[in-house]
């Protein structure tokens, strides 16, 4: 619990900007037409897809954000 405390206080200045970036995100993907993008055949491996890139994406990055 202790880890989350601190990661939630050393995310100062980045909270409202993850934020309205989440809203942000949720709107594009609710006005967004996924049939025209992604065959409906499709969704399942694009989705796993992401799931992989995103995991990768993870293992090989260590830093908080906005730090090099």
């Amino acid at each position: 619990m202790n880890r989350i405390i601190e990661t939630w206080r050393a995310a100062k200045g980045w909270k409202t900007l993850l934020a309205s970036l989440a809203i942000a995100v949720i709107g594009v993907l609710q006005a967004t037409d996924w049939t025209t993008i992604v065959p409906e055949d499709r969704v399942g491996p694009v989705m796993v897809g992401i799931g992989v890139l995103m995991a990768v994406l993870r293992a090989v990055t260590d830093g908080p954000m906005g730090k090099k």
